[in-house]
C-alpha cells in the first residue's frame, strides 16, 4: 500500500483539499484525485496529521514495480483562497507491505516473461488443431496461451511430497489452465505396460486407462505409498518394489486436481515416427487419434478399447512438454528447435536443442502418449539418452517421472523457486 501523508510544517500549513495527486506506474495512471476524505487512511508516521491511500496492489516473486508521483494546487483554487497564500506543503511517501500468500497460478502469470534463455516462456496454441472433441469449452480452454519454463536449469523447483519436483508450466488442460509438475528424478524403471504371452506377444497395450503404469501410479504401491510388486518386461514379468518412503503422501494427494488427460496418439500415416515437431505433437495429443490402427497379427490381437482422454490424477508428461522445454542455444535457436521434428534431436547440429531443455535426461524416460503403427499395438512414445523422441514396446523398462496437475488454489508459502530455495507450497 502507498501512502501519501501529511506532516506539520514549521510555518503556514497548505491545507490538503488545495492539492491534487497523480501516481503513475510505468506510465499508466494508478490515481489521479484531490486529497479528500475519501482517500483517508491510518497514518503510519508518528508525526503526519493525516494520511491518504493512493494504491494497494501486489508485489510477485523477484518483481520490481517503479511509480512516480505529481502533487500540484487544483484548479479550483483561487486568489480568494487565502489561507493557500505563502503557505507549504510538507509530505511523505510510505509503502505499506505486509506478506500474502499467492497462488502458484498467480505467480507464474505475474513472474516477467523471456524471449531467450532460461526463464518462463509463453506458448500459443491459437491455430492449434484440437479434434478429440466438439465442445467449444474444451478446445477454447486446450487453445489458450500458455506459460513453459525453459532452458537447462530454469528457477522452476518446489518442494513436493517432500522431495524436488520442477514446474513444467502452467498448462491447459480441457478444464482450464493448470500448473503441471514433474518430478525432478525417476521412481525407478518400470513397464508402462506388458500383457500375457497370448495377447501381443506379451508386450502389452499401449491404452493408458488399463495400463501396469497407470495403476502403479493411480491406486497401486506409489499412489498408496506402500511396498509391492511392479511391472518391468515381457509376459508380466515383475519385481518388487518399496515406496513407502517415495511414494505420495495424504496432504500431497490433496493437492492434486483430477483432470482430464489427452491420449491421442500420432495417425501412423500422415504423422509416423519420424516427422512430429513440437506444435505438432501438441495437436496429436489433443486429437482423436487412437493407438491402434493394426487390425490382426500377433503383435495386435488385443481386444482393449482404445481411448482419446483419460480422467485422473498422476499420469507421465508428453512429448510436446518435452519439445517447449528448451530454450536453444545461439546456432540453433528456440524457434528452430520447436519447428525442428523431435525424432531429429539426436543429431549432431541439433545438439543445443537437447542440451538447453531442462527435461532432457541423460536416460529412456516413458511419455504418457500412445504410439499407433500397422505393425503392432503395444509401442508408446519415449525421450531417449541422445536426446531425440522415438517409440518403444510398453513392456520395456524405462524411466519412470511422474507428473501431476495442481489445484489452481495451491500458494505458496516461502521460498524463491531455486534449487537451495524451492518454493514451498500449501493447500
Amino acid at each position: 500500500q502507498i501512502n501519501l501523508e501529511t506532516l506539520a510544517p514549521s510555518g503556514k500549513k497548505l491545507p490538503d483539499q488545495y492539492l491534487k495527486a497523480n501516481l503513475m506506474e510505468s506510465n499508466v495512471s494508478k490515481i489521479t484525485s484531490k486529497l479528500e476524505s475519501s482517500l483517508n487512511t491510518e497514518s503510519t508516521i508518528e508525526e503526519a496529521v493525516s494520511a491518504y491511500k493512493l494504491y494497494n496492489g501486489i508485489l510477485g516473486p523477484n518483481e520490481t514495480k517503479e511509480f512516480s508521483l505529481r502533487i500540484w494546487m487544483h484548479s479550483d483554487v483561487t486568489a480568494n483562497d487565502k489561507d493557500s497564500m505563502n503557505a507549504i506543503y510538507n509530505g511523505r511517501i510510505s509503502v505499506i507491505t505486509s506478506y500474502a500468500f499467492t497462488t502458484l497460478v498467480d505467480t507464474l502469470i505475474l513472474l516477467p516473461k523471456v524471449t531467450e534463455g532460461e526463464g518462463l516462456y509463453e506458448v500459443t496454441h491459437n491455430d492449434t488443431n484440437i479434434t478429440y472433441t466438439e465442445d467449444e469449452t474444451a478446445i477454447n480452454n486446450l487453445k489458450q496461451t500458455e506459460y513453459r519454463f525453459a532452458g537447462t536449469n530454469p528457477n522452476n523447483y518446489v518442494n513436493f511430497n517432500n522431495e524436488l519436483w520442477r514446474i513444467i508450466g502452467l498448462v491447459n488442460t480441457p478444464e482450464g489452465s493448470r500448473v503441471k509438475l514433474i518430478r525432478n528424478e525417476s521412481i525407478g524403471k518400470f513397464s508402462w505396460d506388458t500383457s500375457e504371452s497370448s495377447i501381443n506377444n506379451g508386450f502389452g497395450i499401449n491404452e493408458w486407462s488399463v495400463s501396469k503404469m497407470m495403476h502403479l501410479l493411480n491406486n497401486g504401491p506409489y499412489y498408496n505409498r506402500t511396498s509391492g510388486v511392479c511391472y518391468n518386461g515381457q509376459n508380466n514379468a515383475t519385481i518388487s518394489c518399496d515406496f513407502s518412503n517415495t511414494g505420495l503422501t495424504t496432504s500431497t494427494k490433496e493437492m492434486i486436481d483430477q483432470v482430464t488427460w489427452n491420449t491421442g496418439s500420432n495417425d501412423g500415416m500422415t504423422f509416423t515416427d519420424d516427422n512430429i515437431n513440437t506444435n505438432s505433437f501438441y495437436s496429436l495429443e489433443r486429437s482423436n487419434n487412437i493407438g491402434k490402427i493394426c487390425s490382426s497379427g500377433t503383435y495386435c490381437n488385443d481386444k482393449v478399447i482404445r481411448n482419446t482422454i483419460w480422467s485422473g490424477k498422476v499420469g507421465l508428461m508428453y512429448p510436446s512438454d518435452y519439445g517447449y522445454a528448451t530454450s536453444g542455444g545461439t546456432t540453433t535457436n528456440r524457434t528452430t528447435c520447436l519447428n525442428e521434428i523431435l525424432s531429429n534431436w539426436g543429431n549432431e547440429n541439433l545438439y543445443e536443442c537437447k542440451d538447453n531443455d531442462w527435461l532432457y535426461k541423460e536416460n529412456y524416460q516413458w511419455a504418457l502418449t500412445p504410439f499407433a503403427s500397422s505393425n503392432g499395438a503395444s509401442d508408446v512414445f519415449r525421450m531417449s539418452s541422445g536426446g531425440p523422441v522415438g517409440h518403444n514396446s510398453v513392456h520395456r523398462d524405462r524411466d519412470s517421472y511422474p507428473t501431476i496437475y495442481l489445484k489452481t488454489d495451491i500458494k505458496i508459502e516461502s521460498g524463491e523457486g531455486t534449487e537451495n530455495n524451492p518454493y514451498n507450497l500449501r493447500a
